[in-house]
């Protein structure tokens, strides 16, 4: 995702669920897949 596009995405995401939100859930997802990639690669 570029960063442009990655930029107006958040602030579509922010409008109705409000920063706070966004930001948490922006947070948790890249921990996510920080856990995924970490996991992932330990296993091979």
């Amino acid at each position: 995702l570029s960063q442009p596009l990655a930029g107006l995405l958040i602030a579509l995401l922010a409008a109705p669920l409000g920063t706070q939100t966004v930001i948490l859930w922006l947070t948790g997802s890249t921990a996510l897949i920080g856990v995924t990639l970490v996991t992932l690669a330990r296993r091979r």
